[in-house]
């Protein structure tokens, strides 16, 4: 069986009880960068619980303080009820409305609004709500984690000749001709 060969620290299975099952909604192996961001997101405070749910922040606002006019300002644009003024900027209008995520209880599980978690059942923002909800330990699971090297072809190192800028003789030769 693959769980076998996998470290307990890298996948979530019911069997052992690192997380209940159908009630997490995620059981299987989960990406080390989703853990990593998740990880990076409750460090950054980047999430706050109001009405049930939870507002975490995304890539492009985090740091900003999730407060309580935000998430109405979000909870209006999913609604329709919104007030989009012609002046403002696009910038200002992403901010203020599309710059948060839903995690919500649904179906025995936490479900987030991105599109990661519709694309692959699995998004740092629901995985850190997990982990404030106990369910998952992200401390335990950034440990000794392996992370993916970049794809694609291996670039070779340059020569030393090739970091070395053009030669002064080179530079005084065309502005010469240039001049002429």
């Amino acid at each position: 069986m693959m769980h076998e060969q996998i470290p307990n620290w890298l996948y979530l299975d019911a069997v052992n009880g690192l997380c209940e099952p159908i009630n997490s909604g995620t059981c299987g192996v989960v990406p080390a960068e989703i853990v990593f961001d998740a990880f990076a997101k409750l460090e950054a405070k980047d999430y706050k619980r109001l009405n049930g749910a939870y507002y975490v922040n995304t890539k492009k606002s985090s740091g900003i303080e999730v407060t309580t006019e935000r998430v109405s300002d979000y909870e209006e644009s999913l609604s329709g009820e919104a007030i989009v003024r012609v002046q403002q900027s696009i910038d200002t209008f992403v901010d203020k409305y599309m710059s948060l995520h839903k995690v919500q209880w649904q179906n025995d599980r936490w479900v987030c609004d991105c599109k990661g978690y519709w694309h692959s059942g699995v998004c740092s923002h629901s995985h850190l709500v997990l982990h404030l909800e106990k369910k998952v330990d992200l401390k335990e699971m950034c440990t000794n984690l392996p992370v993916r090297e970049k794809s694609g072809r291996k670039s070779r190192p340059k020569g030393a000749w090739s970091k070395q800028g053009p030669s002064p003789a080179k530079k005084s030769k065309r502005s010469k001709k240039g001049g002429k």
